[in-house]
């Protein structure tokens, strides 16, 4: 028997947490440019190209983890996905900038919890729930893009 710890189609496809930093840029460049009338400039660049800079790099941090999100769940939900059961072996934690990664079976797992890419990325250093030794029930498509996670009871 088995306890579900993740499912990608109950997860929401974007982090907001992780775009707060550019929509606040948005917003100040906007306030600021509200205040000045246009007429800030900022290192010899326009207003304009700041603002247009942070509107893209938002665009791109939100659509990028929408598109693996929305890729990886028509996978799961059509069928296309392949399964790895067995004990967590080989667990390495992340640190100094290296994924948190382990095998079950004979099936590979890496990750980190600063990416945002439309599968299973909660590490340990981040409250994520695999250990050494657990006996668990991986489903992923792709090579290795985990989209869920079941713990042995």
């Amino acid at each position: 028997m088995y306890k579900t710890i993740f499912d990608l189609g109950s997860t929401n496809p974007i982090d907001w947490v992780e775009l707060i930093p550019a929509l606040l840029a948005i917003v100040f460049l906007t306030v600021g440019l509200i205040i000045t009338r246009g007429k800030a400039r900022s290192n010899g660049l326009p207003w304009w190209v700041l603002l247009a800079f942070f509107v893209l790099w938002t665009l791109i941090a939100g659509l990028l983890p929408y598109a693996s999100y929305q890729r990886n769940l028509g996978l799961y939900r059509s069928g296309q996905y392949h399964v790895a059961e067995g004990p967590v072996e080989l667990f390495q934690t992340s640190r100094d900038g290296k994924d948190e990664s382990f095998i079950v079976g004979s099936s590979v797992f890496d990750y980190s919890c600063y990416e945002a890419l439309g599968r299973f990325h909660r590490a340990n250093a981040c409250g994520g729930a695999i250990r050494p030794g657990m006996r668990v029930r991986l489903t992923y498509v792709n090579d290795a893009d985990i989209v869920r996670v079941e713990k042995r009871l």
